[in-house]
């Protein structure tokens, strides 16, 4: 509970700081804003009245000038004046001779030469009213400005008027400058020289000596800064209207009693969240042990009465739907979960108090179910080993007990079909090897009728051996023939006599060819006859008996011979004339 306050009381500090800090910030520049309209106003005024007392002292200077343009030879009558000397300390007029007239007339140095002195030198170069810096007048001490004024007599220079006058009645003025705070008003020149103060010791002085720490300058915006130990706020405010001088009224306001009000809000501030932080402490204190500290209070007591044992304690906060109504929840649930308990012990010890007689039957029961299963289980491994040893037809046949009575139905069943498998097995093996033998049959006799192919086509081969022999004599006695005919083209050419020569030898030719013809055709026969008779059963059976009646010592002897081929072909060499062959089938 202290935590929370703690923090509930940092949150709202910090809160409130804040806003203050805020609003404070807003204070302070509307008083800043208000304390700088109010040195622009009063200061405005000021510089006014003290530009026209000024360019008044101007404008009688200038009414001098003029008098003693107009009347040269009435200097000291001009200058000999009531008003003139009320208003000014003195009044001069120096020529361009170097002649120096004063009114009221005091003793000069013998050689005091007015060309010389720079209230006649600015005059002269500006063509215009000049006014010098104030200095201090030796005689009296008193702060005086000069006017000088060029005199020109028929647009040429006759000399410079000029006239002295104290700054007491600015002073005054200045100092009667009333901005509703304390405050202190002063008048500077442009390069920051003090002219005016109501300290007499900074006069002449520059604002850095004024303002050490922090120094002002002669612009519109306000600074703070610390004057005689004490936070100043310093505007400046130019004097507008002035000939040849660039002349500020300074202002320093204390900055404490500007802020007066602004430190009074921020005492209310710290009081109000002073007392802010005390009520809400209380009030979060009361609110907090009596919807919070209270409930959890009392829920530990009920926490600390269930760890006894007394179930029938009330959870308060059951019906709440906060944080505390979720504690008493969950208390709720430790309730219920040792009720429920409690229950359970109960039924346990009333199991525990089951009679003998209960407990003596369910253990008979149970040693008769076990009985029931250790002969059905000795049933089935005395099944099981005479189906190991092959015994296909053994069953079992006394009944098991009901809830196990299927395990005996589902092996005689399986037996029943691992016979009828088994049967079907051998049937099919006896089948597999019946065909095994017809092919084992088949492929001995086609080894054999293999074997009788290749014998034929030995004797073939040696067949065509003969016949490409006959060819190659063929081609011999062609070619002798060929000799022959080229004899007797020579013997005609060289004599007739040869002629009856030749025609006997063409007429050889003609046998000669003949005899070709007919062997061509014989070649032709034999091969087409050897096609047909190699493709028929006769041929084959032919073939087989001549090799049987071959001597073994004549290994050689060709199966073309005439004692070897068939009567077809000895027939087809006798014949003179060339036939289409045919396949004799025998």
């Amino acid at each position: 509970m202290t935590r929370i306050l703690v923090a509930a009381s940092v949150v709202v500090v910090v809160a409130l700081a804040g806003f203050s800090f805020h609003i404070n910030s807003i204070q302070h520049a509307s008083v800043t804003k208000s304390v700088q309209d109010s040195i622009s106003s009063a200061g405005r005024q000021a510089s006014q009245a003290l530009a026209n007392w000024m360019n008044g002292r101007v404008v009688l200077t200038n009414m001098v000038a003029d008098a003693v343009s107009r009347n040269p030879d009435a200097v000291t009558a001009v200058l000999d004046n009531q008003v003139l000397t009320k208003e000014f300390s003195s009044t001069y007029f120096g020529d361009t001779a170097g002649t120096f007239t004063m009114w009221p007339d005091l003793p000069m140095p013998a050689d005091y030469d007015p060309r010389q002195r720079p209230w006649y030198k600015d005059a002269v170069a500006s063509g215009s009213v000049v006014l010098t810096e104030p200095y201090v007048d030796a005689s009296s001490g008193d702060l005086v400005v000069s006017a000088a004024v060029p005199v020109n007599r028929k647009g040429a220079l006759a000399g410079v008027v000029g006239s002295d006058f104290s700054l007491q009645s600015i002073v005054a003025m200045v100092k009667s400058i009333d901005l509703g705070v304390p405050a202190t008003a002063f008048l500077v020149n442009k390069s920051g020289t003090v002219l005016i103060h109501p300290e007499a010791s900074l006069v002449m002085k520059t604002l850095a000596d004024v303002f050490p720490q922090e120094t002002p300058a002669t612009g519109a915006t306000m600074v703070e800064t610390t004057f005689g130990g004490r936070d100043v706020l310093v505007s400046f405010v130019p004097v507008a209207g002035l000939p040849s001088v660039e002349w500020y009224l300074g202002f320093a306001v204390d900055a404490e009693a500007a802020y007066a009000s602004l430190t009074a809000f921020q005492t209310a501030a710290v009081i109000a969240t002073v007392l802010a932080v005390a009520v809400m402490i209380g009030a979060m204190a009361w609110m907090l042990s009596r919807f919070v500290v209270r409930p959890v209070t009392d829920m530990t007591h009920a926490m600390e009465r269930l760890a006894a044992g007394d179930l029938t304690v009330a959870i308060p906060g059951e019906d709440r739907r906060d944080q505390i109504g979720a504690m008493a929840a969950a208390v709720s649930v430790f309730r219920t979960n040792a009720l429920e308990r409690e229950r359970l012990e109960g039924e346990a010890e009333e199991g525990r108090r089951l009679s003998d007689a209960e407990r003596r039957e369910r253990e008979a029961q149970k040693a008769h179910d076990q009985a029931e299963a250790e002969r059905a289980v000795k049933a089935l491994a005395e099944a099981l080993g005479a189906l190991a040893d092959g015994n296909l037809s053994h069953r079992i046949e006394v009944p098991f007990a009901a809830h196990i009575d299927r395990l005996r139905t589902d092996y005689n069943a399986a037996v029943t079909q691992l016979k009828s498998a088994l049967q079907a097995v051998g049937s099919n093996a006896r089948t597999i090897d019946a065909g095994a033998e017809e092919i084992r049959v088949a492929a001995d006799g086609l080894a054999r009728r293999t074997e009788q192919q290749a014998a034929s086509v030995e004797e073939t081969a040696a067949a065509l051996e003969e016949i490409t022999t006959t060819v190659r004599d063929t081609a011999h006695r062609a070619e002798e023939v060929g000799t022959l005919v080229s004899r007797a083209r020579d013997g005609a050419e060289h004599s007739g006599a040869v002629v009856s020569k030749a025609v006997a030898a063409m007429t050889e030719i003609e046998d000669s060819s003949g005899k070709i013809s007919n062997i061509i055709g014989v070649i032709d026969d034999i091969a087409f006859q050897t096609t047909c008779w190699h493709s028929t059963p006769a041929w084959k059976r032919h073939v087989q008996a001549r090799q049987a009646r071959v001597s073994p010592s004549s290994p050689r002897r060709s199966v073309n011979s005439p004692s070897v081929l068939p009567r077809p072909q000895r027939k087809s060499r006798r014949s003179s004339r060339p036939r289409t062959p045919r396949c004799v089938q025998a």
